[in-house]
């Protein structure tokens, strides 16, 4: 899992360099802008990709067949997603509105404020859910192994 994010947040570093750097040659954004405002979304994807690598660890874990774990990663995803939406819309069942800072794509608007607050608490969020899936990947790799 931690090679995975790591390669990610490289590769993610990589591309955001190039794109700051070609806005910034434009001249149309001031550079120091360019630089606050890339930081604040870069920090923001690397957070959530502790989530989403931690998926592909998981689903990974359970299929043999690498097609099988894409396609299962991305049901997840796509079922979150979904689950997210459901829960913020005001006429979802009161058990799912109450569930709607438990999903970590309810949190990308907010990673990207100025708060604090809203940082920390999405954070926790991606963590609590990275934890979770990392834990059950190894459980079923140990389990797999014996």
């Amino acid at each position: 899992w931690l090679a995975l994010w790591v390669s990610g947040v490289a590769v993610s570093l990589t591309v955001s360099l190039i794109l700051w750097a070609g806005l910034a040659s434009k001249g149309v954004f001031n550079s120091g802008d360019v630089v606050h405002y890339g930081l604040r979304c870069w920090l923001a994807a690397v957070t959530l990709s502790l989530w989403y690598s931690a998926l592909t660890v998981l689903a990974s874990s359970l299929f043999r067949t690498p097609v099988l774990a894409l396609l299962s990663a991305g049901g997840a995803t796509t079922v979150l997603f979904f689950l997210r939406h459901l829960s913020g819309a005001s006429w979802a069942p009161s058990w799912l509105r109450a569930a709607h800072a438990v999903f970590t794509g309810a949190w990308d608007d907010r990673l990207l404020g100025p708060d604090v607050a809203q940082w920390a608490a999405g954070t926790g969020v991606c963590l609590a859910w990275t934890a979770v899936a990392v834990g059950a990947a190894c459980a079923v790799l140990s389990k797999r192994d014996v």
